[in-house]
């Protein structure tokens, strides 16, 4: 797996970096994901060290911690992680594929008369990368519930296309389709 480590505002030993990528790709190896590279992203701040780690595969795992030792933020980023792939790796093992939950994914249709218009001009204020992998919309959702986060955007695998799935108000999924 390829790792790569940045560091912001201040300098760690390559010893210290081999062992984050030697732990990194130990932990990938243990529970026999596909995940494809990492990035560890290291930086100082007054005093305190933040820590983030990212894997990227068919899933995708992130965590970030903040501490006043750096090993200390790094062990405590790698315990997140490995909750995540553990949590992942579970889930793939007793996914039966159209479980109950899973049945309740609709299709949804948003018209545009129900969009107003905003006359102020938004900024983009955080900037991520995203990479959109081909999966089910089973999958995606099932991702976006290990990520917590309220929608997913991926490449639907049987036709090729952009889908995102959300999580409605009503506990129910949607899913958009091109």
């Amino acid at each position: 797996m390829n790792i790569q480590i940045t560091m912001k505002k201040f300098e760690c030993s390559q010893s210290t970096q081999d062992e984050i990528k030697k732990r990194l790709n130990e932990l990938a190896e243990r529970y026999h994901l596909s995940l494809t590279s990492g990035r560890v992203i290291m930086e100082k701040e007054n005093h305190r060290y933040k820590v983030e780690i990212l894997m990227f595969g068919k899933f995708d795992a992130k965590a970030v911690c903040e501490e006043h030792d750096l090993e200390l933020a790094f062990e405590k980023a790698y315990e997140k992680i490995e909750k995540q792939l553990k949590k992942y790796k579970d889930k793939i093992k007793h996914h039966k594929g159209k479980g109950d939950k899973y049945k309740k994914l609709k299709e949804v249709i948003v018209a545009p008369e129900g969009i107003e218009e905003v006359n102020a001009q938004p900024k983009v204020i955080e900037e991520n990368p995203y990479v959109i992998k081909p999966m089910s919309p089973d999958e995606a959702i099932m991702q976006m519930e290990l990520l917590h986060k309220d929608f997913y955007v991926f490449l639907n695998e049987e036709d090729e296309n952009l889908n995102i799935v959300y999580k409605r108000e009503d506990g129910n999924y949607g899913l958009i389709k091109k």
